[in-house]
């Protein structure tokens, strides 16, 4: 599928400074987090070892009241799209078209495993962007299972929850597992979190994850379950 049609597709989900970041991650930058006492926020640094290119910037996963979110994510495509060579506009297609596409190497198979044994790929923190795109969406049902964490002077947002312990649930609530010759599927396919996205950021994520994706190759081939 060529770019622009990509781009075209996923021009719905609310871009974030969360997202360049995964992109970063993909291509093989080092992101840490240190603190900026003078500031009082959490930083993230990104780095290109080769080339020396470095980029500070606020820790997306946090929301700091009062904060131009929307102007620091401009500063951060402005930075990452000379870094690449491109203009912003084709900066913003690229981040949205990388993470259209799987890893280099690794396919889908629809099994259903990451949503169902793998914390870290449906558990997590989301950003502010994207509940404020659920609740424009008017998906309360979907907000249910994401908590609010306030702390001084901050606060983040917490998916998937339990309604009334607020603790993490041990599967995806929105997978609809493989069964009878049916691979598993997506009940919010269209506006998944982005920590859905970008999983795997990369081939060797998904076999440290012991994916069975990771050795599919390129072209995604769904696999129907064992017969009992």
């Amino acid at each position: 599928m060529r770019r622009e049609e990509l781009a075209r597709i996923c021009a719905d989900w609310p871009l974030c400074v969360s997202a360049v970041e995964k992109v970063l991650l993909r291509q093989g930058l080092l992101v840490e987090d240190w603190h900026d006492q003078e500031a009082r926020v959490q930083m993230s640094r990104v780095a290109d070892p080769g080339s020396g290119f470095v980029l500070d910037y606020v820790k997306p996963a946090y929301w700091y009241p009062g904060r131009d979110r929307a102007g620091e994510l401009e500063q951060v495509l402005e930075r990452v799209a000379a870094f690449w060579g491109l203009g912003v506009a084709a900066a913003r297609d690229r981040v949205r078209c990388e993470l259209a596409e799987p890893p280099a190497g690794f396919a889908c198979l629809r099994c259903g495993d990451c949503c169902g044994r793998l914390g870290d790929a449906f558990r997590g923190r989301v950003s502010v962007e994207e509940v404020a795109w659920w609740r424009e969406l008017g998906l309360t049902w979907l907000l249910r299972f994401v908590a609010e964490e306030k702390r001084p002077g901050y606060s983040f947002f917490r998916a998937w929850v339990h309604p009334r312990t607020r603790e993490y649930l041990s599967r995806c609530p929105w997978l609809r597992p493989a069964g009878a010759g049916s691979p598993a599927a997506c009940r919010i396919h269209q506006v998944r979190p982005l920590k859905c996205r970008a999983f795997p950021l990369s081939l060797e994520h998904a076999q440290h994850a012991r994916c069975p994706g990771a050795d599919a190759g390129a072209r995604p081939r769904p696999i129907a379950p064992k017969a009992a």
